[in-house]
């Protein structure tokens, strides 16, 4: 029979601790591809309100909202991304969980933006599934 290890009153986590935390390297991994991921956004963003005539469809083509609307919606995700990507990228680990719901808005955001641009919003979400992936994934 084995025995039952001890537990110490130092080795509770305390109710404020944070959970586990993915390696520094993933942390940096998901900085740099949700860093790539805010740029991309931002770039689609400032195409959608400067220059809306870029795009494959015309403003009723879009799933929900007008060119403009998308452009902002995406030119402040963009911003957030880029944010949260250099505070993963400095290890900040708090910064993880609110990466990973504003990722899963971009996924969802880009739907709604595809028919205007199939391809381009083919690859970010797969750059969205990838940055979840790279969060969320448990450390080996």
């Amino acid at each position: 029979m084995g025995t039952v290890p001890s537990v110490r009153a130092g080795d509770a986590p305390s109710a404020g601790a944070p959970g586990p935390v993915a390696p520094p390297g993933r942390l940096r991994h998901a900085g740099l591809l949700l860093t790539l991921l805010g740029a991309f956004h931002l770039l689609s963003g400032l195409t959608a309100l400067g220059r809306p005539d870029y795009f494959a469809v015309g403003p009723g083509g879009l799933m929900a909202l007008d060119y403009p609307a998308w452009g902002t919606v995406f030119a402040l995700l963009g911003s957030v991304q880029l944010t949260l990507g250099a505070s993963l990228q400095r290890r900040r680990p708090r910064a993880a969980g609110a990466a990973v719901t504003v990722v899963m808005v971009a996924a969802i955001g880009q739907a709604g933006f595809f028919a205007a641009f199939p391809l381009w919003s083919a690859l970010l979400i797969g750059l969205c599934v990838l940055t979840l992936h790279t969060l969320c994934a448990p450390a080996r």
